[in-house]
């Protein structure tokens, strides 16, 4: 039982609080307020576009550019919640795709043809008042923001069968395995 312990100790002590991203009081949650959530190009770059509950009971279409509120960390080999992010530098607007309903970003990044990465967007992104907002960055509403293309719709169900197992299910599989055993 002593190794168990020792076991979850060492798993919890690998998490830094500064890799577990917290949103602030007041940001994020923007799926709760928009609808016909997709990604379009704007300005070359990853827009997020969505219709957005607005006063006086209104929606109002909006296209956030995603470059000014993400970037890849080299450090940690992910895509990070950055003011002033420089995403499409690290990944072109048709390598990304929205999952779980638009509240997730993933993105093929250029510097490897395997490493796909997501980005929790309903943590970081906010509707205030009709407008997709990041940080201190409002998104716009083009004239052809309601007809502009769409793209990255999730792949199918097919592409998606196999899918990483989660750190939570591997612990647990792990810590079960080591009770069997010490019986």
């Amino acid at each position: 039982m002593l190794s168990i312990l020792a076991f979850i100790i060492v798993i919890v002590s690998v998490v830094r609080a500064d890799d577990i991203y917290i949103p602030e009081a007041g940001r994020g949650g923007f799926v709760n307020d928009c609808t016909g959530i997709s990604l379009v190009k704007e300005n070359h770059h990853v827009g997020l576009r969505a219709q957005c509950r607005a006063p006086g009971n209104k929606t109002q279409c909006t296209i956030l550019d995603l470059n000014s509120c993400f970037s890849y960390d080299s450090r940690t080999n992910s895509l990070e919640y950055v003011d002033n992010g420089d995403l499409s530098r690290y990944s072109p607007p048709n390598s990304c795709y929205l999952k779980n309903d638009g509240r997730d970003l993933n993105c093929q990044l250029l510097r490897d043809s395997y490493n796909r990465q997501t980005m929790f967007l309903n943590w970081s992104i906010t509707n205030d008042e009709g407008t997709l907002t990041c940080f201190e960055h409002r998104g716009t509403t083009p004239p052809d923001c309601a007809t502009r293309k769409s793209y990255g719709a999730s792949p199918s169900k097919a592409q998606t069968l196999v899918s990483p197992i989660p750190m939570a299910v591997l612990v647990a599989v792990f810590v079960a395995a080591l009770v069997f055993r010490l019986r």
